[in-house]
């Protein structure tokens, strides 16, 4: 019994000398090996050497007086554009006919004069032909009690010569208007007629438009059936167609005129005297009328408007 209890007195103290060793730390543990670190060399600091600058050599700056002038930049040498202003709206003078155009008025003067006189139109000779601009449409021979605007009207002064004596007609540019204040001639009646009214051609539906041959017999070359034009021509007659002693020449183209119920046949224009137009009606009395103007540059251009050749040979 006794052993017993001693035996477990010894263990006691034993465990408690292991517990008391344990709460104070007991004596020092083994050193743990530690991870041996192999010393890395030192980087030495390499010293980079300070690049030596030269010292920058003083320049003597000049005084400042007056600031240096800019220099001025010379252009380029261009021609300098010149402005030229646009002009306002002006009045288009009419032009002065030039005298190889007074052929158709010194044909009518010489036309008119024959017909005054009572003489053939051949005996007739023109003794000058001057451009001159008159005043109003009066052409220099004003009408008592009629008013004329003032307006300048470019045409000729027309001297034609018989006998011995001279006489002054006056025209337009184109030779559509030709008269005469001549003491000589003015109270001379000239005899005129109204051709469209004397040979009756109203409303023709056709105008045929032949060339006569040296024969005598005609060939056709064209028919004219436009309504506007017909009436156009048919106008032009319907006014003064002055007439002179029937002059000898042989008329070149035919005209016949076609209305509804009747027809009507004038010849017209011989060579070098294409003002004329004549007929065998009796209204005539053997007379050649000097065409007007209007006329003539109507038909003129129906027969031109034909290919090549526009007349028989």
């Amino acid at each position: 019994m006794l052993r017993v209890s001693q035996r477990a007195v010894l263990v006691s103290l034993v465990v408690a000398a292991a517990a008391i060793a344990v709460a104070c730390g007991g004596r020092d543990p083994a050193p743990t090996p530690e991870t041996q670190v192999t010393p890395q060399p030192t980087a030495t600091p390499t010293t980079v050497p300070t690049p030596t600058v030269a010292p920058t050599p003083m320049i003597a700056q000049p005084t400042p007086t007056e600031p240096a002038p800019t220099p001025t930049r010379t252009p380029p040498l261009t021609s300098t554009p010149t402005f030229t202003p646009t002009p306002g709206p002006t009045r288009t003078p009419t032009p002065t006919p030039a005298p190889s155009d007074s052929g158709l008025a010194a044909a009518a003067a010489r036309a008119l004069a024959a017909a005054a006189l009572g003489v053939p139109a051949a005996q007739i000779a023109l003794e000058s032909v001057e451009q001159i601009d008159w005043p109003n449409p009066s052409l220099g021979c004003p009408q008592p009690g009629v008013m004329h605007a003032q307006v300048i009207v470019p045409g000729w002064l027309i001297v034609v010569h018989h006998n011995g004596r001279s006489y002054e007609y006056h025209a337009d540019a184109p030779g559509d208007r030709v008269v005469t204040c001549d003491p000589a001639i003015v109270g001379t009646p000239t005899p005129a007629i109204n051709v469209a009214e004397k040979a009756s051609i109203v409303d023709p539906i056709r105008m045929t438009v032949s060339g006569i041959l040296p024969g005598g017999e005609s060939a056709e070359l064209l028919r004219v059936e436009d309504p506007e034009l017909l009436r156009q021509i048919v106008a032009a007659l319907n006014g003064p167609t002055y007439l002179a002693e029937r002059d000898p020449c042989a008329t070149l183209i035919r005209l016949e005129f076609k209305m509804a119920k009747s027809s009507t046949v004038l010849t017209y224009a011989c060579s070098g005297k294409g003002a004329i137009i004549r007929g065998d009606q009796d209204f005539w009395a053997s007379n050649d009328g000097l065409v007007p103007v209007e006329f003539q540059r109507l038909v003129n251009a129906v027969i031109a408007s034909r290919p090549f050749p526009g007349l028989p040979e």
